[in-house]
């Protein structure tokens, strides 16, 4: 099953597309697509083509490339990924279609693997003592791997999601302590007191640890109540991807 977000990734001169793809394959099979590449540019436009594993590097799901050196084919998706053309020379406005393949070894274990085709533009370097800046381009398009099982298999227990911390932030709330009345402080009541949120909108923060295998999407509603039940206001989750075993905020 192949799901592909329509967006595309654009950089002066570059546009790449899709964007982001997610991908459920069983072992031992693959996956065709293409990638539709265009030059905007005036120039010649020289790219290297290369897979490339990646994580995030922070809450906020900061995008961060890895070196997959030392881990096993069955693991590393960057093996799984093939292009027909690794290096392209596209002329000035030219748009190319180039295949690839995504294979999944038939030992690979089950789970979401995370991997970007990283087109990197090429020139020749410029001269050191030049004064200036030269602008190289450089798209990943993100692929989301889900290895599921096959007819008659059954993986481990996969994990959940857990949320972390769900609050709102102490600057948005007002403290309010009893005054004016010399009997709160003889019965010492004088720490009696509630804090309270008085404008709007509201703005909470949610941190989740997705304790799974798989990459986790959560959708759903945020609704606020009051002490009585009433539902004083509600609004959709964010959206967001959580990668396996990592904390989203």
């Amino acid at each position: 099953m192949l799901f592909v977000l329509s967006a595309r990734a654009q950089s002066p001169g570059l546009t790449v597309s899709p964007v982001k793809t997610f991908i459920q394959l069983t072992r031992g099979t693959e996956q065709q697509g293409v990638f539709e590449i265009v030059n905007r540019s005036q120039s010649p436009l020289p790219l290297d083509v290369r897979a490339q594993f990646f994580g995030v590097q922070d809450e906020l799901g900061t995008i961060a490339l890895h070196d997959a050196q030392g881990i096993a084919a069955e693991e590393n998706p960057e093996a799984w990924v093939k292009l027909k053309q690794p290096f392209l020379l596209l002329s000035p406005l030219e748009s190319r279609s180039v295949p690839y393949t995504i294979t999944v070894p038939a030992d690979a274990p089950f789970g979401t693997y995370s991997v970007a085709a990283v087109f990197q533009s090429k020139f020749p370097r410029q001269k050191t003592s030049s004064p200036s800046a030269q602008l190289l381009p450089a798209i990943g398009s993100l692929f989301f791997v889900d290895v599921v099982p096959r007819a008659g298999e059954q993986p481990a227990q996969a994990g959940n999601m857990k949320i972390e911390n769900f609050g709102i932030s102490p600057q948005d709330f007002t403290e309010f302590r009893p005054f004016g009345a010399s009997i709160i402080h003889t019965l010492k009541f004088d720490r009696v007191g509630f804090s309270f949120v008085e404008k709007s909108p509201l703005t909470f923060t949610a941190r989740i640890t997705n304790n799974s295998r798989y990459i986790a999407r959560p959708t759903g509603t945020v609704a606020i109540h009051g002490p009585f039940g009433k539902n004083i206001g509600a609004a959709p989750f964010p959206e967001g991807a959580i990668l396996p075993g990592a904390t989203r905020q």
